[in-house]
């Protein structure tokens, strides 16, 4: 039975570094974004995996083609996180499988941002582990003119993790978005807040560079996560307080 939460995970063997493109996206860039945060607060990076970025690849499409955010895919291999961790090939023996969505925002600065901003997106992105491996994916909407973002994060015992599980080399992408690399204890970012709005699932950030003018008000973004368990049947919840990994966890 395996666990699924909404987390970031890391490997544990020994990998060699990779370099993570600067400047526009790439499913390296937005992991090493997730980084920044954790090392801001002095936590181990979390390492990448491509094998795991075919699973927010996935869904990313799958949710523009529903035209929104949301955790359920369209078909019965990939209907639930548990179902697209499961019937990824060579992913590995997981414990742990975690996933962070959102739409609308423009730039994956501000989809790492406001979830950084939000409690449990921020529990999630801040788990402690040695062997969590990150996956990152996004997808442009032609028909709506919206992005799509997804990330997916696995806890793995140590040397269970894919076997091309590397770490990442993320100066250059910190750099490039406008992000002073943290050093030691002194973090860079702002410090989330403890009380969720009113609206949880709508998060409203205002970070460079500003959005465009338009005619009309612009769409919202959303996100949300989800978590579920290897002994327990997925369901989705809104966010409400951080979830034990290891517990049978409703949702």
């Amino acid at each position: 039975m395996k666990l699924l939460l909404l987390a970031l995970a890391t490997g544990a063997l020994a990998a060699p570094f990779v370099t993570a493109l600067e400047g526009s996206y790439t499913p390296e860039a937005f992991c090493c974004l997730a980084n920044y945060y954790r090392e801001s607060k002095g936590l181990r990076p979390f390492k990448f995996s491509a094998t795991v970025s075919k699973i927010p690849e996935g869904h990313v499409v799958e949710m523009a083609k529903q035209g929104k955010w949301t955790h359920d895919g369209l078909t019965p291999q990939t209907k639930t996180l548990m179902d697209r961790t499961t019937n990824q090939p060579n992913i590995g023996n997981w414990d742990v499988s975690l996933e962070n969505v959102a739409d609308k925002y423009t730039t994956m600065k501000a989809a790492m941002a406001g979830w950084y901003e939000h409690q449990e997106h921020y529990v999630n992105l801040m788990r402690e582990g040695d062997n969590i491996v990150c996956g990152s994916g996004h997808y442009y909407n032609e028909a709506d003119k919206f992005d799509y973002w997804d990330q997916v994060y696995i806890i793995y015992d140590a040397g269970k993790q894919p076997s091309d599980t590397v770490g990442l080399q993320c100066q250059d992408v910190w750099v490039s978005n406008g992000l002073t690399p943290p050093k030691g204890g002194s973090p860079a970012v702002p410090t989330p807040s403890t009380t969720p709005s009113a609206t949880p699932m709508d998060v409203k950030i205002n970070l460079s560079p500003p959005v465009p003018k338009v005619t009309k008000a612009p769409p919202t973004p959303g996100n949300s996560i989800v978590v579920a368990h290897k002994k327990c049947k997925p369901k989705h919840r809104k966010p409400s307080k951080p979830v034990e990994p290891k517990k049978c966890v409703r949702i």
